[in-house]
């Protein structure tokens, strides 16, 4: 047998040879995964994010010039590959170790999960304001409503919308990457690849410093807040930003708008301004130049919130022959909603009556908001008021100018957030259960309220000797916004399409909302029809309103915006004269009015925080609330006219304290904010 010859020549080039494949291949696998990452994180961002922050920076981000837009666009390419940084060296390790098809496995798994999680995420925050997190153990009692609700039966569906779409990016990433590998054999090295590695971090934290040159400073700070990062992140970036600047936001000059409401200068800075000298409720201490009066009103209900003052038993009506008393509480009632397009019977029925233009609930949530309505004081000392278990005023009032009072709920006062302890057997005299609140079982809730409301007749029927208060909570508005198959008069898309699109999500939520109010219109004016207003009072008003994506999110309980606070007010009946008030009033405001009409005089109320509009032919435009604003503040916003003023307390601390925050917007947005290292504290001694 022969052996061929090699010659030493030929070895070397079979070495040379082989080792440049190898140079190749490794080049090809960089290239590949840095493709791969940087072209899907553009895609993300422009297929699925753009229209979602549109709606999270209340589209603000049409407005801007298209520098910032370019600026935007890359801070949400870069937060997409900030993920990976974690796995890349997981990667080139398995790669090196000649693992490329682990490397290549480990990598797509990553992609799908880490995208799949932006994404359920991101539709979080765009519904609710929170982050997938924020329903974790402080928020346990919430159920997450994407996944558990609406999307439910699609989330598989689209889960497998990113199991393709990782591998097909790769292999598209692979397939051009491949072709060009050859060419550029040399990025096979460790020098190569270390220069992809910096460029790729460049790309991913390049734009912080970048954003120097933004000029609204609201749409990346609003931007940073939404972003699938961990708080850490999302708090210091914008604080890096804005040293990068060379100056603090508080700084700043107003915004035009801002500008013309400041009291006392045309742009807000931090020159002293020293409390009522003599008023030794707060400590001595400067602020920026927010009025006098506003620290005063905050500090006042603060202190009332921290310390409440017992119920005032002395405040209720001596007179024979009672009218009856009908409350209607629609849940997550928009300001917008009585009127000729859509609740159309309802508003010209209303017009018989007092209609409060511009009312705000007291709050944004429901426990709070019917607090505020039932003990005619802020919501801010919801705690301390129920655990001293002092009585809602409202039915202190009422039962002792000798009404009996009846309420009818779908059970939710059961354990929803303490709202047991003041709506129970001991302050009303009959709880009618129609339904059970249950939210495995909302679909009963138009047939609840049907019933609610079908009850109302036999119950004035069957007056005896006592003037009755009959009060309804009706659920059938509340998100999911369900009604009866007959009622179905606007049509909504498919879960999956308003996943993907944010205008669809909006058009589905409207048409939802609008058909369940014209069932509860339907059975509300059936009711209301044979009603004797000679002898009977009707108020109607909402617990709270409801986002459709105006503010940046849907539902309720996370913006200190008007769309969540205002509600319609309407109060129709004996001894109430046609009137509207189109200066801001709230839900405070209702028992002192309602005792008026009732005994023909004003009637003095202790300890309340509402006013009687009754008495006053022109009310002040000024209310005082208590917004929910996410799971971790607590503070109050003082409305006057246009400018809301925002200040940040805590009523349990030892002392309580409270500090100015800043302004915000009709959207509940800051337009101008005080940093938080910025602030002075006022502390109640």
């Amino acid at each position: 047998m022969l052996l061929a010859e090699v010659s030493p020549d030929r070895t070397q080039r079979a070495l040379r040879d082989n080792a440049s494949a190898e140079v190749t291949a490794l080049a090809v696998h960089w290239l590949t995964a840095f493709v791969f990452l940087v072209s899907s994180s553009i895609l993300f961002a422009w297929l699925f994010e753009w229209d979602r922050y549109h709606v999270v920076t209340t589209y603000r981000i049409y407005d801007l010039a298209w520098t910032d837009k370019a600026l935007v666009f890359w801070l949400l390419v870069a937060k997409s590959l900030v993920w990976f940084v974690p796995v890349l060296p997981v990667c080139a390790v398995l790669i090196l170790c000649g693992f490329a098809r682990a490397a290549v496995v480990t990598l797509n798994c990553f992609w799908i999960g880490i995208f799949y999680f932006m994404a359920a995420d991101l539709v979080s925050v765009s519904f609710q304001g929170y982050h997938a997190w924020d329903y974790l153990p402080p928020l346990r009692g919430i159920r997450w409503q994407w996944f558990a609700d609406r999307l439910t039966a699609d989330t598989l569906l689209i889960f497998y919308v990113f199991v393709i779409s990782g591998p097909l990016c790769y292999g598209v990433a692979y397939g051009m990457t491949s072709r060009v590998g050859g060419r550029y054999a040399d990025l096979g090295s460790p020098q190569a690849a270390s220069v992809l590695a910096g460029f790729f971090l460049l790309i991913a934290v390049g734009v912080v410093p970048s954003l120097i040159f933004f000029r609204d400073r609201a749409v990346p700070d609003r931007v940073f807040e939404a972003m699938a990062l961990p708080a850490v992140l999302r708090e210091s970036l914008p604080l890096l930003t804005h040293q990068l600047v060379g100056r603090s936001q508080a700084a700043q000059p107003l915004p035009p708008t801002a500008a013309a409401s400041a009291v006392g200068s045309p742009s807000i800075g931090f020159d002293a301004q020293r409390a009522t000298p003599g008023d030794d409720r707060i400590s001595q201490g400067t602020i920026p130049r927010a009025e006098q009066r506003d620290v005063l009103v905050a500090t006042r209900m603060v202190q009332d919130a921290a310390s409440p003052a017992p119920a005032d038993f002395s405040a209720f009506i001596e007179r024979s022959d009672l009218p009856n008393v009908i409350l209607i509480v629609f849940e997550s009632f928009r300001s917008s909603a009585v009127g000729p397009e859509l609740m159309g019977e309802l508003d010209a029925w209303s017009r018989q009556g007092l209609r409060l233009d511009r009312h705000f609930s007291g709050c944004n949530a429901s426990h709070l908001a019917l607090f505020s309505l039932f003990y005619a004081r802020s919501s801010l000392g919801y705690s301390q008021n129920l655990d001293r278990k002092i009585p809602p005023q409202f039915f202190e009032s009422f039962r002792r100018s000798g009404y009996q009072i009846t309420l009818l709920t779908s059970g939710e006062i059961k354990a929803h957030r303490r709202m047991g302890d003041f709506i129970n057997e001991n302050t009303c005299d009959r709880i009618l259960v129609e339904g059970e609140f249950d939210g495995s079982a909302e679909d009963v809730w138009p047939d609840s309220d049907r019933r609610k409301l079908a009850r109302l007749k036999s119950m004035l029927d069957d007056r005896q000797d006592r003037p009755q208060l009959v009060l309804f909570y009706l659920l059938s508005s509340h998100y999911q916004y369900l009604f009866p198959p007959e009622f179905e008069v606007f049509k909504e898309p498919s879960g999956f399409r308003q996943f993907f699109d944010p205008q669809e999500q909006q058009r589905s939520f409207v048409n939802r909302y609008s058909n369940s109010l014209l069932f509860l219109q339907h059975e509300l004016m059936k009711v209301l029809r044979s009603i004797d207003l000679k002898r009977n009072i009707v108020v109607i008003t909402g617990d709270h309103g409801e986002s459709m994506g105006e503010d940046g999110v849907f539902v309720h309980g996370s913006r200190m915006s008007e769309i969540q606070m205002r509600v319609p007010c309407l109060i129709v009946g004996d001894g109430v004269t046609p009137r509207r008030i189109s200066t801001a009033t709230t839900h405070a405001d209702l028992l002192p009015t309602l005792l008026h009409v009732l005994a023909g005089r004003g009637v003095p109320i202790g300890n309340c925080h509402g006013r009687d509009l009754i008495a006053d032919p022109s009310p002040a435009d000024e209310v005082v609330l208590a917004p929910a604003n996410g799971p971790e503040w607590e503070g109050v916003m003082i409305v006057r006219g246009d400018r809301r003023i925002v200040f940040r307390t805590d009523t349990s601390a030892k002392p309580p304290w409270l500090e100015f925050a800043g302004l915000v917007d009709a959207k509940g947005q800051f337009e101008w904010q005080v940093e938080p290292s910025e602030r002075v504290r006022y502390e109640l001694r």
